[in-house]
């Protein structure tokens, strides 16, 4: 990362922005509802989608249609955010970007376990 590592990006990140924690809900809902099935084969069941179904007693398909709607809230607060960052700071872009595209991978990576 060479030049990123300033301490305007350490603040940023140490503040805990709405578009990091987006960006882990992203990440852990999709793999959950994507290795969900394969996980309880195991005999695991600490999931996202299991909790859901535990706490509202719902099945496994309204589960995942709520989930989803997590998910799509998460990329809406990151798309939020990015538009302000791009609005008030001219420093960190790339830091920003770089959070973006760990999250699409990570996403895209999900989608191909499914």
């Amino acid at each position: 990362m060479g030049t990123m590592a300033i301490k305007e990006a350490f603040d940023w990140v140490i503040k805990d922005p709405k578009s990091v924690r987006a960006s882990s809900t992203v990440i852990r809902i999709s793999d959950d509802m994507a290795s969900h099935k394969f996980e309880l084969e195991r005999g695991h069941s600490a999931s996202s989608v299991e909790c859901y179904m535990k706490q509202h007693g719902v099945l496994e398909q309204p589960a995942y249609l709520e989930l989803s709607k997590h998910v799509e809230k998460a990329w809406k607060d990151i798309n939020q955010d990015l538009v302000l960052f791009q609005c008030f700071s001219h420093r960190l872009p790339i830091l920003h970007e770089r959070q973006i595209s760990c999250t699409k991978v990570a996403r895209i990576y999900s989608r191909m376990l499914k």
